[in-house]
């Protein structure tokens, strides 16, 4: 969204299409979000008086599975196994609900991987934009016999 701009909102048709009529030109960020789902990111630069389009936008399923994980910490892993989660005890001053999901492919991440990246392991740990007040551990399962040895970026959550 152009810098000083107001937030615009739509709802898609059955198709999934969407026109959004948006109040100036410039490089809009378009974030497709259900509660159910992952979010979905593109941009678009959108000059004054034509139209514009984003890329494909995919939303995977949240998993099914729901980890509870109240303030004296605790574990669990996702519908299939392939992840798992521990929260210490004090990371959280409340208790939540956590979805580990899994993504399969990189087009089906929330936005667009770099041209040079290749497609490993992610997950989606929902809720978004929580905070833990001590570091947790995130672990995924190594179907594709990468060596442990290997360096792979990490986020601390």
């Amino acid at each position: 969204m152009p810098e000083g701009k107001q937030d615009v909102e739509t709802v898609t048709d059955d198709q999934g299409r969407f026109h959004l009529g948006l109040p100036a030109a410039g490089r809009w960020v378009v974030t497709a979000t259900d509660p159910d789902h992952t979010f979905a990111q593109r941009s678009a630069e959108v000059n004054e008086g034509e139209r514009a389009a984003t890329a494909s936008m995919y939303m995977t399923p949240l998993a099914p599975k729901t980890i509870r994980i109240d303030k004296s910490g605790g574990s669990g892993e996702n519908s299939d196994g392939s992840m798992a989660i521990e929260v210490p005890a004090g990371a959280l001053s409340h208790g939540i609900d956590i979805h580990l999901t899994s993504y399969s492919h990189g087009w089906n991440l929330p936005n667009d991987l770099p041209e040079a990246s290749h497609f490993t392991y992610t997950c989606d740990l929902s809720p978004t934009e929580q905070t833990f007040e001590q570091p947790v551990t995130v672990r995924i399962r190594n179907d594709r016999g990468l060596s442990s040895r290997d360096a792979r970026p990490r986020r601390r959550l």
